[in-house]
């Protein structure tokens, strides 16, 4: 998304919810919203990350009209501003109004598996792609997670799933990946992700 990688990146998360792990009802109306992406910019983020919908352990789904009236106006304002911004959602009309406004990343939990018209929005707006691996759905995946080796599962996935957008026609330099700390795994998974980072 024009960002060279030669150091670390700060995102910066706006979850425009009730509900959210961190910082739920915080940043809820466009207002507090605005000011809080505002605050991160000054403060050294490079990217702000705008949610609409929780994907905290347990949480359920909310309708795409009300995930997009929570972002969208929000990414419009910040990305008024010059802010690169990527869209944190697993709906391909959340990504493609997110997009339309301004976003220039989508940052998709599921790495664009659960809607099937997600990897073609990327393909046909040209848009970079955070692929992050999730076990499960956010309403069920701490229930019971379960791994060979979390590493390499997860390492296997997430290489299956740049393949499928390579041959969707997303670059491959667009392309981030993510192992999902926390997102259906335990501790002891998530220790050995981060001892062996390196195989990602």
């Amino acid at each position: 998304a024009g960002l060279h990688l030669n150091q670390p990146r700060i995102m910066g998360i706006i979850n425009v919810t009730p509900d959210s792990f961190s910082d739920g009802g915080e940043a809820l109306n466009l207002e507090d919203a605005v000011t809080r992406g505002r605050n991160m910019l000054s403060a050294g983020a490079d990217i702000l990350d705008v949610g609409g919908e929780s994907t905290r352990p347990g949480a359920l789904p909310i309708s795409v009209d009300q995930e997009c009236d929570r972002v969208v106006p929000v990414i419009a304002s910040l990305a008024r501003d010059g802010a690169l911004i990527s869209i944190d959602s697993r709906r391909a009309q959340v990504m493609a109004e997110a997009i339309s406004v301004g976003a220039g990343i989508v940052n998709d939990v599921s790495a664009l598996s659960d809607d099937p018209e997600a990897i073609s929005v990327i393909a046909k707006k040209n848009v970079s792609v955070i692929l992050t691996h999730m076990q499960g759905k956010p309403h069920n995946m701490q229930e019971n997670p379960s791994y060979d080796v979390p590493s390499k599962d997860i390492c296997n996935y997430l290489g299956n799933r740049i393949a499928d957008c390579v041959i969707s026609g997303i670059q491959r330099e667009k392309i981030a990946v993510d192992p999902g700390i926390g997102f259906g795994k335990n501790l002891d998974h998530n220790l050995e992700i981060l001892a062996n980072i390196r195989e990602l």
